[in-house]
């Protein structure tokens, strides 16, 4: 997989910021950006293209890039479907932290003259806190994956700082916090950092090339901890669903590759899954307590059991 067919994932942060740009200035120049974003022109090349086949853009000068005539956020007409969409897509962005809300937010009051809270829908999900400052690091990471560059960074694991050198592959965004997925030194193996713990984040101008098969490692996954290839899935992992909780098990995927194998007639359930590491389904069964009894295997029995007792130890 070459570093320009891995440039193709969506840039959502800097296609709507220069979205914003070309609402209110009317043009922006490829040089601009690519200073403004620390990033390489091909790059915003890219973000041009990306915004040309959706919206339609004019090239006004050599490297400089308008609205195609006739088009304009500002006076765009939305249906009632589209509108929704828009604004269900905002309640979306906002859980995942200024560095998309903010943007988003502009962008959907220019094209909808409507305000968020107008909306029918209103998402409960986790958010970064208020001192969850990543913005900094956030387009020399994305400029590191689109580029397959590896990035020195300053980590800090138990009150400790530590160098390393990162091969990233994605930023995922789990439960209001964000992770950097990294490939490890041994092929096939796959690390996550998270972004608030990196002190100092610095591009190197050494090239990776990362594997073909990127979605198949995140695809499967609940959660951050399941980013794991379908090969490391060697956990099975069988639970007992109470009746008063077993609806919600039978509608949403809580672990992955969930699967109901048994329903008794008193409404409980047995689910199967297939875990990478036990880390995968601990936070959903601590959760569910007393609504769910874990079956097998017995190293998660055990965990859960003695999370329980010392948990009952310290309320005493």
């Amino acid at each position: 997989m070459s570093p320009k067919d891995f440039a193709g994932d969506k840039k959502y942060y800097r296609v709507l910021k220069i979205l914003n740009l070309l609402n209110e200035k009317g043009k922006v120049r490829m040089s601009d950006l690519a200073l403004e974003f620390n990033v390489t022109e091909r790059s915003i090349q890219r973000d041009i293209e990306r915004i040309n086949m959706t919206f339609g853009l004019e090239q006004t000068d050599k490297g400089e890039y308008a609205f195609a005539p006739g088009v304009s956020l500002k006076e765009m007409r939305l249906s009632g479907e589209q509108m929704s969409a828009l604004i269900f897509m905002h309640e979306m962005f906002k859980g995942m932290g200024g560095v998309f809300s903010g943007s988003f937010e502009a962008l959907l009051h220019r094209m909808t003259k409507s305000a968020p809270w107008e909306s029918p829908y209103a998402i409960i999900m986790p958010r970064p806190g208020k001192n969850l400052d990543i913005k900094k690091f956030i387009p020399s990471v994305e400029t590191a994956i689109l580029e397959c560059r590896r990035i020195s960074i300053n980590y800090i694991r138990r009150g400790e700082t530590v160098l390393r050198t990162l091969s990233p592959l994605k930023i995922l965004v789990d439960n209001g916090f964000y992770y950097i997925l990294s490939m490890a030194e041994k092929k096939g193996e796959y690390l996550k950092y998270r972004l608030d713990n990196i002190s100092s984040l610095e591009l190197t101008p050494q090239i990776f090339t990362p594997p073909a098969n990127i979605e198949k490692i995140i695809k499967d996954a609940t959660s951050v901890w399941g980013a794991m290839p379908a090969k490391d899935r060697k956990i099975l992992m069988r639970l007992k669903i109470s009746p008063s909780a077993s609806d919600f098990f039978r509608k949403k995927e809580f672990f992955p590759l969930q699967r109901i194998i048994k329903e008794d007639r008193d409404g409980s359930v047995i689910l199967e899954s297939s875990l990478a590491q036990l880390m995968e389904a601990i936070p959903t069964i601590l959760n569910w307590i007393p609504d769910i009894e874990v079956l097998s295997p017995e190293t998660l029995k055990a965990e859960i059991r003695s999370r329980v007792e010392l948990y009952l130890k310290k309320i005493k």
